[in-house]
């Protein structure tokens, strides 16, 4: 049911399938990270092959064309305030912020905690389109936790499925969550999407007869629990005593409860023993041999150990298995606070397996040893403890004050200054810092300035480099650690068209990516786009000047655009045209603008025909 082999890669459950071709997505996610999304474009539009991360993001004429070809298609929900800083600037971020959208729940006491991604493809030539739909437990973030995702796919047939309501809810609702409001045109594509999903059967995994779905928080808060069992496992990283009393209250055999070990030192012992076994990952489970912990992304969002959230349950000769967001705590459960978004397959016990079989080899019981406590438990540091809320207070606080950026062009480049509404406080907080996250942390400013209602200025900053995400840095001299996060600002006077084309010229340095950009856009979905070369020119000044010119076949893609695909010579017009400026002549060869002169002749040949 639950086997830890049965593994599969994130970002590959985003590829489309053979035949098809991404054409829109919608993704929800407590946390994210700006550079694993920057990856995300890159396995939407084929170009990612089977190329480690560290390669991918050095790529950057591969990552600029495949955020190009779906920026405007995909929607991302992230809770507030939780865009991680990143841990390396990079000049594409900018071209991510149509993409993010910071939400806000209901009821302010609970967090946006939900993660799935729902995505359309199309048959090119044919009417033919097929949904995906991902129900994870895991952010979208890069960390190496144990989780869970659930892959459904189906064809829309128009006709209304009552058990595929929660998700359309959800989905329609998004946009009227986002704390900056979304543009009217997206928002309509946000809601197509949904009324499609609304429309499709989905293909249960092998076994499974029945789906339903959940989605919690959205209105009227009320509590959820899987309905009343025979017996009853739990598999949460996070765990409040009450919840689990409730669940164990639901069933009749409490069998297993699966944490972190610093979960259940907070459980009370009476509670642990409701349950028949308590169990954690095995230590091998959590690290290659020979490998090293890494440090967590921040101290609530570890990048280790379990992060799987299911609820297993055994009602008569059926077995009910429910994936998704929710942890075993009070906000997830009780309250109804937080919004969070579950899965229910049902299926027979004879074919999918039992509440039981999960300690069996073959599922998690081979990656799972039982749960010992510890002679002594660390009692935390009230003085820590309290800075710390205090520091997530003031998250809180600049996550709704409604900061503006302003830009203005002077002479040395472009300024940007972080506007307040009005004055307002941060209590416990010792220092404020704040720069562009396409820039190093050593450009931070101090911000403490902006609670007294006055404007702060960022350090002056190339065309290309502007973005609307801020890094904000919130200290306390009572821990170590500081809090550092990202804000997607509205802003004012941003030269959009202009930065995205400084990008461009930014990105293609040399001939050869030049070229090989130009071939990305001739190329069609999927056909050997790496044997145009690794693109890493694009990158390295020290080779400036490399062509690799003769190994291109360009006449031959240029006659087949111009015959099948017109559109894609519009998208080397507009290329050469934001090519323009300094250093042209010295990336876009003399040979390829004769060559272009006649392709260009005869598309406005073409235009002219169509009027």
């Amino acid at each position: 049911m639950l086997s830890p082999d049965n593994r599969r890669l994130y970002t590959d459950a985003l590829r489309p399938p053979t035949g098809y071709q991404f054409t829109q997505a919608v993704a929800t996610t407590y946390s994210l990270d700006l550079e694993t999304l920057l990856t995300v474009p890159l396995h939407l539009a084929l170009f990612s092959a089977s190329r480690p991360v560290e390669e991918l993001l050095k790529d950057g004429v591969g990552l600029l064309e495949s955020l190009r070809r779906t920026t405007e298609r995909v929607s991302v929900f992230v809770q507030g305030g939780r865009v991680l800083r990143p841990s390396r600037p990079h000049t594409l971020y900018g071209l991510l912020e149509p993409m993010v959208m910071e939400v806000a729940p209901p009821n302010p006491a609970g967090v946006f905690h939900p993660k799935l991604w729902l995505l359309r493809f199309d048959r090119p030539d044919t009417s033919d389109v097929q949904l995906r739909l991902l129900v994870l437990s895991r952010n979208i973030t890069h960390d190496r936790c144990w989780d869970l995702v659930l892959t459904l796919e189906g064809q829309p047939t128009g006709r209304r499925r009552k058990e595929n309501r929660p998700l359309t809810d959800l989905v329609l609702r998004l946009p009227d969550l986002t704390t900056l409001g979304m543009p009217a045109p997206r928002a309509q594509e946000v809601a197509s999407l949904a009324e499609l999903a609304r429309t499709t059967p989905w293909e249960l995994p092998e076994g499974f007869e029945e789906i339903r779905f959940h989605a919690l928080g959205l209105d009227h808060p009320r509590g959820w629990m899987p309905e009343k069992s025979g017996q009853l496992a739990v598999v949460s990283p996070f765990v409040t005593e009450a919840a689990l009393e409730a669940l164990a209250a639901s069933t009749r055999e409490p069998l297993i409860l699966i944490s972190r070990p610093e979960e259940l030192a907070k459980v009370g012992a009476g509670t642990l023993e409701r349950f028949a076994r308590v169990l954690v990952l095995a230590e091998q489970a959590e690290l290659e041999d020979g490998e090293e912990p890494e440090p967590a992304l921040t101290p609530d969002l570890p990048n280790r150990g379990l992060h799987a959230k299911a609820y297993v349950t055994g009602k008569g000769w059926h077995t009910h298995l429910h994936v998704g967001s929710a942890n075993a705590t009070g906000p997830a459960l009780l309250s109804g606070a937080n919004v969070e978004f579950m899965a229910e397959l049902i299926g027979k016990r004879s074919r999918v397996g039992s509440v039981e079989s999960l300690m069996e080899s073959d599922d998690l019981g081979s990656i799972l040893v039982d749960y010992e406590p510890g002679d002594e438990r660390e009692e935390p540091d009230p003085q820590a403890e309290a800075a710390r809320a205090a520091l997530e207070a003031a998250r809180r606080t600049l996550v709704a004050l409604g900061l503006r950026l302003g830009f203005q062009e002077e002479e040395g480049g472009w300024t940007a200054r972080l506007v307040p509404p009005a004055p307002f406080e941060l209590m416990g907080v010792d220092s404020v810092t704040a720069w562009m996250a396409t820039r190093k942390p050593e450009t931070a400013v101090d911000a403490r300035s902006l609670q007294h209602g006055e404007s702060v200025r960022l350090p002056e900053a190339p065309l290309p480099l502007l973005t609307s995400f801020v890094v904000f840095q919130l200290g306390s001299d009572a821990v170590e650690e500081p809090l550092a996060f990202v804000l997607n600002l509205a802003s004012d006077g941003m030269p959009v068209k202009e930065r995205d084309a400084a990008i461009v010229r930014d990105v293609i340095r040399n001939r050869e990516g030049f070229l090989r950009y130009v071939m990305l856009l001739l190329a069609q979905a999927g056909e050997g786009l790496w044997s145009f070369g690794s693109g890493r020119g694009s990158w390295d000044k020290a080779r400036v000047g490399a062509t690799g010119d003769d190994s291109l076949p360009l006449f031959e893609h240029l006659t087949r655009a111009f015959c099948r695909e017109p559109d894609r010579l519009s998208a080397v017009r507009r290329l050469l045209e934001e090519m323009g400026g300094d250093g042209k002549e010295d990336v876009v060869p003399q040979e390829f603008i004769a060559l272009w002169e006649v392709f260009e002749g005869a598309l406005r040949e073409e235009e002219r025909a169509r009027r």
